[in-house]
């Protein structure tokens, strides 16, 4: 009998395979988890604006108590810095620091050289078809409870 293929699960364990491939090499030099090396390269690539936690939360689809415990933890390690800005005082900016900046760069080359291992064999055709199917899998569950 064939074993059932559960999607979430092999997501789960791609995403693991991720995590130790990519950041894997850079423990113990970082406390940087995947998550906040992913809103390190996000806040590098906009830092010709104000940034604040709700870009966050939009970009990667995470609740505002996630972002929060993240963002105070990354603030705690050095990475960020959190400003008022002078046109609403609720707003508090977020401001990437020197160490995050030169962390960065060693993530890029471990973010690229892990892009390159796991797309080796596939073609465009499937990529394209990998990313349409994410996409409609995402829209399917995205806002919706399960009445179980």
């Amino acid at each position: 009998m064939e074993k059932k293929k559960e999607v979430g699960l092999a997501i789960k364990e791609l995403g693991n395979l991720l995590k130790r491939y990519t950041f894997g090499s850079l423990k113990p030099a970082s406390d940087v988890t995947m998550m906040q090396g992913w809103i390190i390269g996000f806040l590098c690539s906009n830092s010709d604006r104000d940034m604040f936690q709700k870009d966050i939360e939009q970009r990667f689809e995470i609740r505002r108590s996630t972002a929060t415990s993240m963002l105070q933890l990354m603030e705690k390690n050095g990475y960020i810095t959190r400003h008022s800005v002078d046109y609403d005082a609720r707003l508090k900016k977020i401001c990437i620091t020197e160490k995050a900046k030169l962390l960065h760069k060693s993530i890029l080359d471990r973010i690229e050289a892990t892009e390159k291992q796991m797309l080796t064999g596939i073609s465009n055709e499937e990529l394209d078809a990998f990313f349409s199917t994410i996409e409609k899998m995402k829209n399917n569950i995205k806002d919706k409870q399960l009445n179980i």
